[in-house]
């Protein structure tokens, strides 16, 4: 049995190496069209019907599920309309299962992207089921249900899930699997943190340090740095996280990862804040609000905004509060807010117009809007 196994890998990488550049030429031919085209592009091609066609269009979704979520959405969308209609070779059925269940992971990750939890959540449950079919596939059924855990407790369930992210580790460890190990340990360190247990936070992050260092992964590594950052800031440790937080900001900007780079920023304010440098880290935070809204996350920019107004008001700047709040609620109600969260903003506003604004309302919108960012983000 073994050795028919092996036989079975050798013949699929000859047929996936024969096959690249067409499938290639495929995927290429796919995006220059709209999807609405696309099943109608299918039909006309039906040589592009096939395992590798589709394992190629699954890992461009892969690749655009953060940035262009949407995309990676209907790409994903449309491997799984047709997958289950390919009848492989018997030496593939082990290709099949596995493409099936990466077309249902990505699409779950695409659709957290996009802000559906609920939806993420089933797709990642029904990507478990697949991998579930045969035993090889045993990392990926963790990695599935540990992904799945993860959104149950964005979803605002406690306990059970960290407990299923951390029986992961042993699993990914013992298959080597680094890389799903170094995911499960930020999940783990998210957790603690978004529950205030910034002690547990940093000592998880500090092990996925330790291994994406390993794995020489600058991305990882620089999210890193931004989490650990901000888990001694709120432990007080000013100097810690003034050396994390401007590590990973070199690490955005020197490989071109411009989208994270406010977040090392955010925290870099804070600290000049926390150092009494007032009217820098309101400038800088302001400054901040406007890059995270032009990369489309007008949420986490009305926070920074409201981080600054908090300073303001802390530091008795009333002058300026009024103005500041007024501005707040026209910038958002331009950017395309949510209803809820322009509520929260308005509120925030009115009290600064009425010359009442306190730190505990100004915390009060900011939490709503933390909320509504963890509901439609990773």
């Amino acid at each position: 049995m073994r050795e028919q196994r092996v036989a079975g890998i050798r013949r699929l990488v000859d047929a996936l190496n024969a096959s690249r550049d067409e499938s290639g030429e495929h995927v290429r031919a796919i995006l220059k069209i709209s999807p609405e085209e696309w099943d109608a592009w299918l039909a006309a091609h039906p040589r592009a019907r096939n395992l590798f066609t589709f394992r190629a269009l699954i890992d461009e979704a892969s690749m655009q599920e953060e940035h262009e979520p949407q995309v990676s959405l209907a790409l994903s969308q449309f491997v799984l309309r047709h997958v289950d209609r390919l009848e492989p070779a018997p030496e593939l059925a082990m290709f099949l299962l596995f493409l099936r269940g990466d077309a249902w992971r990505v699409h779950a990750s695409a659709l957290r992207y996009a802000g559906d939890l609920s939806g993420a959540l089933r797709a990642y449950e029904t990507a478990a089921e697949v991998f579930r079919a045969d035993p090889v596939a045993l990392p990926e059924l963790v990695a599935a249900e540990r992904a799945a855990a993860f959104t149950r407790h964005q979803l605002g369930e406690s306990g059970e899930p960290q407990r299923i992210i951390r029986a992961s580790f042993e699993v990914f460890a013992a298959h080597n699997h680094t890389a799903d190990l170094v995911r499960s340990l930020i999940f783990d360190g998210a957790i603690d943190f978004d529950e205030g247990r910034y002690e547990d936070a940093r000592h998880a992050f500090t092990e996925a340090m330790r291994l994406a260092e390993s794995l020489d992964d600058v991305v990882r590594i620089a999210a890193l740095h931004t989490n650990l950052g901000h888990c001694a800031q709120l432990l007080g440790d000013r100097e810690v996280a003034a050396h994390h937080l401007t590590r990973a900001l070199h690490l955005y900007e020197q490989h071109g990862m411009i989208a994270a780079r406010p977040r090392a920023l955010w925290g870099i304010a804070q600290l000049a804040a926390d150092e009494g440098f007032i009217d820098a880290a309101v400038a800088e935070m302001e400054t901040i609000a406007v890059e995270l809204l032009e990369i489309g996350v007008p949420l986490d920019a009305a926070v920074a905004r409201l981080d600054a107004l908090e300073i303001l008001v802390m530091t008795g700047r009333n002058d300026r509060v009024a103005a500041a709040a007024a501005d707040l609620v026209a910038m958002f109600t331009a950017g395309g807010m949510t209803r809820e969260a322009l509520r929260a903003l308005a509120f925030v506003g009115e009290r600064a117009a009425a010359g009442a604004l306190s730190s505990e309302v100004v915390d009060d919108a900011r939490s709503i809007l933390r909320r509504l960012s963890q509901a439609s983000s990773s």
